[in-house]
């Protein structure tokens, strides 16, 4: 979302993800080349590869193995 200047969003996105990585720290340090498929790194927290799915869950392929769910209430639910 584009935030404001208190951080609460204005507009939200529209359009596709293919891959989602959030990582604890920088990843590129120099200029890069993004690939076409994100592979995790030691610092890779979360890591989807949105091409397919299971039903509405997502599955996380970094080692905090979560599980999102898609759809309206789209949510991140946290293994055990």
């Amino acid at each position: 979302a584009d935030p404001d200047s208190r951080g609460n969003p204005t507009r939200s996105f529209t359009g596709w993800l293919d891959e989602v990585r959030l990582s604890a720290a920088a990843v590129y340090d120099t200029e890069f080349s993004p690939q076409r498929r994100l592979a995790p790194t030691a610092e890779t927290v979360l890591l989807f590869h949105l091409d397919r799915g299971f039903g509405p869950f997502q599955l996380d392929h970094s080692s905090t193995a979560a599980t999102g769910i898609r759809g309206d209430a789209t949510r991140l639910v946290p293994l055990p």
